[in-house]
C-alpha cells in the first residue's frame, strides 16, 4: 500500500549488562546480504542518528547516487530519535523490537513503518 521509498531497517536489541541498543541499516535484500548496520547505545543524539546513516556502507543509497532521488534524511534521524526513547522506556520489559522494512520515502516525504516485530521479555 506504500509505493516507492528505500528500504531501511530499525530494530532494538537487549543486552543484559549493557541494555538496550539501536540498530540501523539498509534493508530487504541488503540487510540480508550485505549486513550493513550500524548499532549504537540510547539516548542518542540527533548527531549520532545522522552518523549512524553516515556508517552506512550504503550510505549514497539514500543520499541519492546515479541520479536517484534523495531519502528523507532528516526523517530518518527523527525515527532514530524517537525509536531510541521508546527503548529507554520499555527496557526490561521488550527484548527486541524488528521494524522491517520501514520505508524511507523521498526527501520531504516521510517515512512509513510497515512491518515490525516486537518480542517481549
Amino acid at each position: 500500500m506504500v509505493v516507492g521509498g528505500y528500504e531501511t531497517i530499525v530494530g532494538m536489541t537487549s543486552d543484559p549488562q549493557f541494555g538496550p541498543g539501536v540498530v540501523f541499516g539498509l534493508g530487504g535484500i541488503f540487510v540480508e546480504i550485505l549486513k550493513d548496520t550500524v548499532l549504537c547505545v540510547p539516548p542518542l543524539t540527533a548527531a549520532d542518528a545522522q552518523e549512524m546513516i553516515d556508517g552506512l556502507k550504503g550510505a549514497a543509497i539514500l543520499k541519492g547516487i546515479r541520479g536517484q532521488k534523495t531519502a528523507d534524511l532528516d526523517a530518518i534521524v527523527n525515527v532514530l530519535l524517537n525509536f531510541s526513547q521508546l527503548c529507554l522506556d520499555l527496557r526490561g520489559t521488550v527484548r527486541e523490537i524488528d521494524i522491517n522494512p520501514l520505508l524511507v520515502l523521498e526527501e520531504g516525504k516521510g517515512a512509513k513503518a510497515v512491518d515490525c516485530l516486537v518480542v517481549p521479555t
